[in-house]
C-alpha cells in the first residue's frame, strides 16, 4: 500500500511557498535560520540522550523502514532519536537541511520527552516516531511553520491571507502525518491515544479523554453546541479522521484496494465539519454570511478600514465566492457613515443603527442553513477580520456576540476562539 497524504496540503503549501522564499531570502531574522537551525538542534539534543541503540527504538525503526521503503535515504543512519527531560510531553521533528532538495548529508531528528518511554505503549510509541518521521519524507521540516506564524506580524492584506494558508497549510501537514502513524500501526486506538498524550499531557487517563471525545461524533450535527469544538477543534478533528480512515482501511483490509481518492472524500467531509474555510469549494454558503457580518464588524466602530474592506475582497476571491452585491454594499454603508459627518461618536452611532438592522435578518438567513452552518468557522473568520488593522475593540467584538451568541456561544467561548486563532 502506498504512503497517504492529505494532497490539500500541497494546495496550500503551493500558495505560501513563494512568501516564505522571500521571507528566508529578506528578512535577517528568517534568513539566518539557516546558521541558527543547528545550533537550535544542538540546545535540544545537547542536554538529551540519543536512544537509537535501544531495542524497542531498533524495532520501531525497522518497521518505519519497511514502510517507507521508497524513501530517498538510509532510516537507520540519519534518523537520530533523542529523549529529553521536560515538565510536558512534547515530539518535535527538526532537520540540518531546512530548505532545498533532501541531500545525502541531512539528518533528521527527532526529540521527545520522558512521558515517550515512561507512559506510552510500543504502538504509541511507533505511532509518535512514524508521525514525525513522516513530516521529514513530506519534507514539512523545509518550513520554519512555528517561528513564523509566532514572530511575523502581517502588515497589508497579502501578508494576512500567507497567514492563514500557513495556518491551513499546518492543519493539513498534520493530517498527512496523522495518516502515516495510522498507516504504519494499523492501529486506530494507538495512534488516537498517541496523539492525545502529546496533546493535551494526559497520559495515564488518556483513553477517558478518547471515549469523551468519540462521544462528540454523534453530535456534530449539533456541532454549535460542542464545547470541545469551541476549545480544541483540531484534537477533536485529528481523531475524528483517524476514525473515519481507520473505519475504512479496515473493510478493504489494508491492501491495494484503497483509493486515495476515497481517503480524500473521508477527510474532507470530517474538516467540513469543523474547519470548513480550508475546502473553500463546498463552503460558499457560510462565507457569504462571514463576508455580510464582516461589513458589520468593520463598521462597527464608526470608521471603514481600507484594509478590513480589502482582507474581505480577498476573502470572497480565495475562497471563489461569487458576491455581486459586495461593492455596492461597501458604497452604501461608506455614504451612511459620511452623511454622519466626522465626529466619531455620530458615525460610531450610526454604524449601530445600521447592525441593529441588518444583524436580524443574517441570523435568519443563517439559521435556515441548519446542520449545513459552521458558527466556529464563522466567528474565526470575523475574529481574523477584526485584527486585520492590529487590534480588536469592544464594538467589534459586539457584533460577533450579537450573531454568536443566538447559536448558544457565550462571550467566553468567543474569547476562547481568540486564543484558537494563535
Amino acid at each position: 500500500m502506498s504512503v497517504l497524504k492529505y494532497t490539500r496540503e500541497d494546495h496550500f503549501l503551493e500558495s505560501i511557498e513563494d512568501k516564505v522564499d522571500e521571507l528566508m531570502e529578506t528578512v535577517p531574522h528568517y534568513s539566518k535560520y539557516h546558521l541558527t537551525k543547528q545550533m537550535h538542534i544542538y540546545n535540544l539534543t545537547r542536554p538529551a540522550l540519543k536512544v537509537n541503540h535501544l531495542e524497542d527504538i531498533k524495532k520501531i525503526l525497522k518497521k518505519i523502514k519497511l514502510f517507507f521503503h521508497d524513501s530517498k535515504h538510509d532510516i537507520d543512519k540519519l534518523l537520530r532519536i533523542y529523549i529529553n527531560r521536560a515538565p510536558t510531553p512534547m515530539a518535535q521533528a527538526a532537520s540540518t537541511n531546512l530548505r532545498g532538495p533532501i541531500a545525502d548529508h541531512t539528518r533528521f531528528y527527532v526529540i521527545l520527552t520522558q512521558h515517550f518511554m515512561n507512559e506510552l505503549s510500543f504502538k504509541e510509541q511507533l505511532a509518535v516516531i512514524a508521525h514525525e518521521y513522516a513530516h521529514h519524507y513530506f519534507r514539512h521540516t523545509r518550513i520554519p511553520f512555528v517561528r513564523i506564524r509566532k514572530q511575523y506580524y502581517p502588515r497589508n492584506t497579502d501578508d494576512k491571507m500567507f497567514i492563514l494558508n500557513l495556518k491551513k497549510w499546518g492543519i493539513c501537514r498534520e493530517i498527512s502525518a496523522d495518516l502515516c502513524a495510522l498507516q504504519v500501526t494499523r492501529c486506530y486506538e494507538s495512534s488516537a491515544l498517541a496523539l492525545i498524550k502529546f496533546a493535551t499531557g494526559v497520559t495515564k487517563h488518556a483513553k477517558k479523554i478518547l471515549i469523551g471525545l468519540e462521544s462528540y461524533f454523534k453530535k456534530l450535527k449539533n456541532h454549535y453546541h460542542s464545547d470541545v469544538l469551541k476549545e480544541h477543534p483540531t484534537t477533536l478533528l485529528r481523531v475524528l479522521i483517524l476514525k473515519k480512515v481507520y473505519e475504512y482501511c479496515q473493510k478493504r483490509k489494508w491492501d491495494k484496494k484503497i483509493i486515495s481518492d476515497d481517503i480524500q472524500n473521508i477527510i474532507d467531509d470530517q474538516i467540513m465539519l469543523i474547519y470548513p474555510e480550508i475546502i473553500h469549494e463546498k463552503n460558499k454558503h457560510n462565507m457569504k454570511i462571514i463576508v455580510e457580518l464582516g461589513m458589520l464588524v468593520s463598521i462597527a466602530d464608526g470608521r471603514f478600514e481600507d484594509e478590513e474592506m480589502d482582507y474581505l475582497q480577498e476573502l470572497i476571491n480565495s475562497q471563489k465566492l461569487e458576491f455581486d452585491d459586495f461593492e455596492k454594499y461597501v458604497e452604501t454603508y461608506k455614504d451612511s457613515l459620511n452623511a454622519a459627518g466626522e465626529n466619531a461618536e455620530k458615525r460610531r452611532k450610526k454604524a449601530q443603527q445600521i447592525i441593529k438592522k441588518r444583524i436580524p435578518r443574517i441570523i435568519k438567513d443563517a439559521f435556515s442553513l441548519k446542520q449545513n452552518l459552521h458558527i466556529s468557522s464563522i466567528i474565526r473568520n470575523l475574529l481574523t477580520l477584526a485584527s486585520a488593522d492590529g487590534k480588536i475593540d469592544s464594538d467589534e467584538l459586539n457584533v460577533i456576540y450579537l450573531f454568536a451568541k443566538k447559536f448558544k456561544y457565550s462571550k467566553e467561548d468567543i474569547v476562547q476562539q481568540m486564543f484558537n486563532l494563535k
